[in-house]
């Protein structure tokens, strides 16, 4: 988790000092704007089963809407988050766990910083949605299906490359009570993409 924390980091870092005299630049965000935005990552969880860190890939998509201000958004995100895990038990069989999950929820973001490069800080809550499938040596193959409450935080930065268009980069810190596969409940992931603003002022 340390590992994908500093990668996050070192990604909005970068952002920022490869891009000087950001906000001396016209393209920024639009009072009023509304904000498509599509992310592609990386995601990290300590299994309940094994208790190892497993990784995986994920994606996003949102639709947000800038408030009157410029300081703050609100919309939808949905996300995708798929994990595989292998592991061998303490008799010797063989156990392989696929999981596919969706977090639909609602999300706001608050925008400290104005100008070409925006720094935001963000919270979401929602549903959280788990196919499994469970295969292990010398049992029938199990798969199960549960829904439950979801919620995060996350931080980035919008890099705008146009006054239409901008780059993101973005860490989310995903909470998942009652999870059968997820010690601790939690997710760490960092994002990368493309977004595009559309109307405003």
């Amino acid at each position: 988790m340390k590992r994908l924390m500093k990668i996050g980091l070192f990604i909005v870092l970068a952002v920022t000092v490869l891009v000087p005299r950001a906000s001396a630049l016209e393209a920024e965000l639009r009072d009023g704007g509304a904000l498509l935005t599509g992310l592609a990552g990386y995601t990290s969880h300590q299994s309940q089963q094994s208790g190892d860190q497993i990784g995986g890939g994920t994606w996003s998509l949102s639709y947000a809407r800038v408030g009157r201000s410029g300081e703050w958004s609100g919309g939808f995100v949905l996300y995708g988050l798929n994990s595989d895990e292998n592991f061998q038990r303490s008799d010797g069989r063989e156990v392989q766990i696929n999981v596919v999950r969706a977090i639909a929820a609602v999300q706001g973001r608050w925008y400290p910083t104005t100008g070409r490069l925006t720094a935001y800080m963000g919270a979401l809550a929602g549903v959280h949605l788990q196919t499994g499938e469970k295969f292990e040596e010398g049992r029938d193959d199990f798969k199960d299906s549960n829904q439950n409450f979801a919620m995060g935080f996350s931080g980035g930065a919008m890099f705008h490359v146009t006054d239409g268009m901008f780059l993101l980069a973005d860490y989310t810190f995903f909470y998942v009570p009652g999870s059968e596969t997820i010690k601790s409940n939690h997710i760490n992931a960092i994002y990368g993409g493309l977004g595009f603003q559309f109307g405003g002022l």
